[in-house]
């Protein structure tokens, strides 16, 4: 905040600080007659806006409870969480086959849940909740079980050939544009203690992996 000896901290989206003790008081009669505790200082709160707004006000201030709310430092929290990165994994690996299952997993991730480091004591952890996947064909996308192994589980039966696919193999092969991402249910926890609070995001997405997929149809000659 660029103020030798004030106490920063935030109100929102307003960046706001106070001296302890004041560099200067009002008159002293337009105090309150008495504080709210022993520790309670009376002083200024000055607050300022990316936008340039600012509002200030003098009042009793106890300087512990001075400080981020607990709804900030989940958010703060929140942004510390760091979802694994993973390939879209298939099986038939090199290319699929229309008409036959085509087996879809997360490739490099674990089961276990991930936790972000501690903003003031507050933590979020992300629990795994489902893996989302586009096969690229305008199917739409499937809501799978969180499968880090190979599996079939999590499965799609192609109805056509990827002779005119958005997308190109690593052999320059036709492909279907196949995606993925990871979903996490996220909570939160104080000190080791569960936190709830209205507002808090409730869920966590990866960025959205692609991989192209060719998908053949065979064709069987009946003597």
């Amino acid at each position: 905040m660029g103020r030798e000896g004030a106490t920063t901290f935030c109100e929102g989206d307003y960046a706001c600080y106070m001296n302890f003790p004041s560099v200067v008081y009002p008159d002293p009669e337009s105090w309150p007659e008495e504080p709210p505790t022993e520790e309670s200082v009376y002083t200024y709160k000055g607050c300022h806006h990316p936008n340039g707004d600012e509002y200030g006000e003098w009042g009793w201030f106890t300087p512990g409870d001075i400080g981020p709310s607990l709804t900030d430092l989940a958010w703060e929290a929140f942004g510390r969480l760091s979802v694994p990165g993973f390939t879209l994994a298939h099986n038939p690996p090199t290319q699929a086959v229309i008409f036959v299952d085509t087996w879809w997993w997360a490739e490099g991730p674990s089961e276990g849940e991930v936790r972000g480091s501690s903003a003031g004591g507050v933590v979020a952890i992300a629990e795994p909740s489902r893996l989302e996947v586009d096969p690229g064909d305008g199917s739409g996308v499937l809501d799978c079980p969180f499968t880090v192994r190979e599996s079939d589980v999590c499965s799609h039966i192609y109805d056509r050939a990827s002779v005119n696919g958005a997308a190109r193999t690593g052999d320059g092969h036709a492909a279907h544009p196949a995606r993925a991402r990871l979903v996490y249910t996220v909570r939160f926890e104080n000190n080791g203690a569960p936190l709830t609070l209205p507002g808090l995001p409730e869920t966590l997405e990866s960025e959205w992996r692609e991989t192209p997929v060719r998908v053949l149809e065979v064709q069987a000659v009946v003597r």
